[in-house]
């Protein structure tokens, strides 16, 4: 037994290793607009959207098991790094946001959303639930490619609000946690935006982006990845929660995303509990998606891989 959970806690260990930690930082280039050379203090939402999206991106990029020490991510940590060319650094998201009135020093609503399609599609898309739900056949339009290309590998976003209509929303939490095909939950405190990624008994543990860093120069060649590395998690007792959050979810093939919806729809269903769908999914094309109400305005991601990145 003792073995069997050494052996657990190494693994764990090693997982959480693999995540990347991203944070406020200080004193990179003025934001578009204006003199801002930091985000601390209005930028956690922007730092857990770009944690969750680095996840996936880490997930399609590298190998299963992969190490820092082994792997040598600097490529992606540099698409997110704090400098007006980055295209997912804290520069191009606040550009982004203008469309939504919003500038930087404001604080962002919880919902992280993308897509700007490539001129040339990409081996990798994101996709936008919309009110819950995951339309299947929109995302098989978006993901199909005609031979020899093959599926396009996905992360799914679902902006919701858990705790509705009754629900035991933090059994639905932490089910969604255990899930494959889950990356991690955007959510945490009103106004105070964590990077959940696991749990154990009655505690969330999460990734905080609220530590104000020195910006490290991604162009220096080898540059340090200490920064962006975080030794231990943090919990949070899971009923303190707030219950607007983002669900990602990512699948590298057209299997892997039948899979997903196999296991979404099971956790979403589970009666002796008397819950009701959080994530639906259903199998036609989605109507025209609503504007977001007041206060629950939404970034955006621009997702650009080939042209402007080079995921391949």
């Amino acid at each position: 037994v003792t073995q069997r959970k050494s052996l657990c806690t190494e693994h764990f260990r090693r997982t959480f290793g693999s995540l990347l930690w991203l944070t406020y930082r200080r004193g990179f280039p003025p934001l578009g607009g204006c003199t801002l050379t930091s985000d601390s203090g209005w930028g956690c939402v922007l730092r857990t959207g770009q944690m969750l999206l680095a996840k996936g991106l880490l997930l399609h990029l590298l190998p299963p098991g992969w190490t820092w020490s082994a792997a040598h991510p600097q490529r992606v940590v540099s698409w997110f790094a704090d400098q007006p060319s980055a295209p997912f650094g804290i520069h191009q998201l606040v550009d982004l946001g203008k469309s939504s009135g919003k500038k930087a020093g404001d604080w962002y609503g919880p919902s992280i959303v993308a897509v700007n399609a490539s001129p040339d599609p990409p081996s990798l898309t994101v996709y936008v639930a919309q009110d819950c739900t995951i339309y299947v056949d929109d995302v098989r339009r978006l993901c199909e490619r005609p031979p020899p290309q093959g599926w396009k590998s996905v992360v799914i976003l679902v902006p919701v609000r858990l705790g509705g209509q009754g629900l035991n929303s933090a059994y639905v939490t932490c089910k969604l946690l255990t899930l494959e095909c889950c990356i991690g939950i955007i959510g945490g405190k009103p106004k105070h935006s964590l990077y959940f990624i696991g749990f154990q008994d009655d505690n969330l543990l999460y990734l905080d982006p609220h530590y104000c860093q020195p910006t490290v120069d991604v162009g220096n060649t080898n540059f340090s990845l200490e920064s962006f590395h975080c030794k231990y998690p943090r919990k949070m007792s899971v009923s303190r929660m707030d219950p607007s959050c983002t669900i990602g979810f990512y699948a590298k093939s057209q299997k892997d995303f039948e899979a997903l919806c196999t296991e979404v729809t099971e956790v979403s269903l589970v009666p002796e509990v008397g819950l009701v769908p959080e994530v639906g999914l259903v199998p036609e094309v989605s109507p025209v998606p609503p504007l977001p109400p007041p206060g629950q305005e939404q970034v955006y991601f621009s997702v650009q891989l080939i042209e402007n990145v080079g995921v391949m």
